[in-house]
């Protein structure tokens, strides 16, 4: 007779960056449910935009890789389908992006140094630091909610003005 084991969650196989299903609870403080409360028509509005949409895809989903190159790679696309730079990505995607959350070039070496991480991960399949890793979701989610609070996408060529 063969003997069944029973997962006690609904995934089969958890990756050690994944929690398992269902996951610890995460308690959400009342400001945070205001936030939630006050902009999710305006995120689900931007949703309809797949530039907005492929980034809070990628920010959902890039646990779900155990390898931190790939981590890295679902990252930045989301941050590149943001802005759609086509030429010129490390230097104008870092103006745009530090102009779009801070206003100014202050986030410019930061973001830069952050792609180049992304570079040798994608290209040379290499895994990086997790709290560079963690500095790139960082700005995922910074430009998401910045997309939030403004109501709109990033306007590239303004911003390279």
């Amino acid at each position: 007779m063969e003997s069944v084991l029973i997962a006690m969650t609904r995934v089969s196989m958890v990756y050690p960056n994944m929690y398992k299903f269902p996951s610890l609870l995460t308690i959400i403080s009342e400001e945070r449910c205001a936030f939630l409360e006050h902009n999710i028509q305006t995120a689900l509005a931007l949703g309809e935009d797949n530039r907005f949409a492929n980034a809070a895809n990628a920010l959902w989903s890039y646990r779900w890789n155990p390898r931190s190159a790939v981590q890295l790679s679902i990252i930045w696309g989301g941050i590149e389908s943001l802005f759609l730079i086509e030429r010129g990505i490390k230097s104008k995607l870092s103006i745009a992006a530090s102009r779009f959350l801070s206003g100014t070039d202050i986030m410019v070496a930061q973001i830069k140094s952050l792609y180049e991480v992304r570079c040798k991960a994608v290209h040379e399949m290499k895994n990086g630091e997790n709290e560079l890793l963690n500095a790139s979701v960082d700005i995922l989610f910074r430009l998401i909610l910045k997309c939030v609070e403004l109501q709109k996408i990033p306007n590239v060529d303004a911003l390279l003005k």
